[in-house]
């Protein structure tokens, strides 16, 4: 992984990493800084009975709640943030704090959005979203479309996101072990071209979506909307790094 997908917070002095695409904490080190050991708080029937709630619910697999990775010959468990205060109030209420603190900062930080003022642009047929849900689309247009507006670059009518982008964020999840297939779906209104069905996903999964938009969607996909187009001079391009045409 590199240094710059991930951010350092210091405890006591520790340094305990987050993954910034996804939020999960490196609870190897936070036990390892409390002087505890990981592996029985994860062997512990309340931990296994709660990760295994919150695969069912949200309808993914368990080892995308609790990652394993070998990094520089050792290997760390990251967890979900959810689980990730739950090991936070275990290990101390001085820990619980720091956790909370450093999830809100993340959340906080989660992207540039589109300024409140400029939505009706993008919003252009307003939609019901179920409470703790969210729209792929809709998150697509307020932490990518909508910022590239406000940067300089109006996304052309013609190469608009469409159903497709969803079905590529469904086969993605599908190979962390996400049954989308469970999820309910709406009728999406974009702002140019047809309306289609797309899904509503549990806000659990939100860290997965961001992880997904910036290393995926932002990496490989936008490739295919903005072939042969020419970048304008507005646009910050060093900032966004995007693929223009061929050669871009």
């Amino acid at each position: 992984m590199a240094a710059c997908d991930v951010t350092e917070h210091r405890y006591g002095g520790a340094r305990i990493s987050q993954r910034l695409a996804s939020g999960y904490l490196d609870a190897s080190a936070m036990c390892q800084a409390a002087g505890q050991k990981l592996e029985p708080w994860l062997a512990a029937r309340s931990t296994r009975l709660r990760v295994q709630a919150m695969a069912q619910r949200w309808g993914v697999a368990g080892d995308q709640l609790v990652q394993r990775s070998v990094e520089q010959g050792r290997v760390r468990c990251w967890l979900h943030p959810a689980l990730a205060r739950r090991l936070a109030a275990w290990l101390s209420p001085h820990w619980a704090v720091a956790v909370e603190q450093w999830l809100a900062a993340w959340a906080a930080e989660a992207g540039p959005m589109v300024p409140p003022e400029a939505l009706p642009r993008y919003v252009v047929a307003p939609y019901r979203l179920a409470y703790g849900y969210f729209s792929f689309h809709n998150e697509l247009v307020l932490h990518l479309l909508g910022p590239l507006a406000r940067d300089g670059f109006e996304w052309p009518c013609r190469r608009w996101p469409a159903a497709a982008d969803g079905v590529a964020f469904d086969t993605w999840l599908g190979g962390r072990g996400v049954a989308v297939r469970a999820f309910s779906v709406y009728r999406h209104h974009p702002l140019a071209g047809p309306a289609f069905q797309a899904r509503l996903y549990p806000m659990a999964l939100y860290p997965l979506l961001r992880e997904y938009l910036y290393g995926e969607w932002l990496a490989k996909r936008i490739a295919g909307h903005l072939a042969g187009l020419n970048p304008p001079r507005a646009l910050p391009a060093h900032s966004w790094q995007l693929p223009w045409g061929e050669g871009g």
